[in-house]
């Protein structure tokens, strides 16, 4: 079986929408908020800190009113 390799091309730049990445390492638990509206696999993820940013669904898992970050 022959895997092609999907490419893609920015079309518009983007400027993000605050000043600093949320930062967290595999293992570590974040509260998770809101799930976005028009994309439903990111998640509002807050960390310890209290600093918080939209996180893709698959690095989580559930526990216990948290997640925990697999990735």
């Amino acid at each position: 079986m022959v895997h092609m390799e999907v490419q893609y091309r920015v079309i518009r730049g983007h400027n993000r929408s605050y000043d600093e990445a949320l930062r967290f390492r595999a293992g570590e638990q974040v509260k998770v908020g809101q799930r976005d509206a028009h994309w439903p696999s990111w998640l509002w993820c807050t960390v310890a800190s209290g600093a918080g940013a939209w996180v893709p669904e698959q690095l989580l898992t559930f526990v216990d009113k948290m997640s925990k970050v697999v990735e």
